[in-house]
This record gives structure tokens, C-alpha cells and sequence, in this order.
């Protein structure tokens, strides 16, 4: 299975208690009914919860089913759930200072739509932590700039 398939049967879970455990997660889907294949909490590098996680279900058509709902309490925390789409995301790496976010959108508007571009910065210093992320109107034109693997702008 590729990994587009993968991204229309994922969920992204938000807003979950810092102590919410995969376990945890997998048993309420379980209680709608709907057969998780797997389920994955984003913590730090030191262990600590980031209050989400992404939930992918071996049918697209229960994505639909748990999205109609929107009174999802998981740990006794109201949670949002929407669909993933970290799929669209591309991080790009080694951009010099040099490059700004028009030189990227010139670059990259010939693969497809641009959503947004995001060149994040040291709080701090306001200096460029060199590299950026592009979102795609679309995962297919997201995943026809990772094919080529290495651009140069």
C-alpha cells in the first residue's frame, strides 16, 4: 500500500491529555466500532506528549464515519479530530538566508498549487533555521515534488 492510501485512511487527533497513550486511543476507536490499524502519539524528544497523534483506519469510509461526529472525549478531554494532511507538507532543507519565500513559490508553482509556505525562524535571534515547509492544495502535487528528490533554487 502506498503511501497516499495511507494518508485517506488517516486521521489527525488533536487536543489529547498529556498522560493519553496509544492504547488508549485505540481502545475508543474501538468503541465507535471502527478497526484501527495504527496508531501513533507525537512526543519530544524527551518523552513528553505534544497532544496529538495521527490514527490510521484500515477503511477510508470509517475516516468519513468518525469525522461526522464531533463529540469525541478521549482521557476526559475534548478532542478534534480532522482529516491528515501532513501528506501535502514537503520540508525542504539547506535553504540558504539568501532565499526568500517568492524565489520558493516561483520554484514550486510549476508541480501545482501552493497552499502556503512556511520559513520558520530562531524566536530569538529572528535568524532562519534553514529549512522551510510548502503545503500543497493537493497530496498528488506533493508527491510529485518528493519523486524528484533534489531541486535546486
Amino acid at each position: 500500500m502506498d503511501l497516499l492510501e495511507q494518508s485517506r485512511r488517516t486521521i489527525f487527533v488533536g487536543s489529547l491529555h498529556p498522560s493519553t497513550v496509544e492504547s488508549t486511543i485505540f481502545e475508543y476507536f474501538s468503541t465507535l466500532g471502527e478497526q484501527v490499524e495504527h496508531v501513533k502519539c507525537i512526543r519530544t524528544l524527551s518523552g513528553k506528549s505534544k497532544g496529538f497523534a495521527f490514527v490510521r483506519l484500515r477503511k477510508k469510509e470509517a475516516v468519513e464515519s468518525v469525522l461526522g461526529r464531533d463529540d469525541h472525549v478521549i482521557d476526559n478531554s475534548d478532542v478534534s479530530m480532522e482529516k491528515q494532511d501532513t501528506y501535502r507538507k514537503v520540508i525542504l532543507k539547506n535553504i540558504p538566508s539568501s532565499i526568500g519565500e517568492s524565489q520558493i513559490l516561483e520554484h514550486f508553482s510549476s508541480s501545482g498549487e501552493i497552499a502556503s509556505v512556511y520559513i520558520p525562524e530562531n524566536l530569538k535571534t529572528k535568524e532562519r533555521k534553514g529549512h522551510c515547509i510548502v503545503t500543497f492544495a493537493s497530496v498528488t502535487e506533493a508527491f510529485e515534488v518528493v519523486k524528484k528528490r533534489k531541486h535546486h533554487i
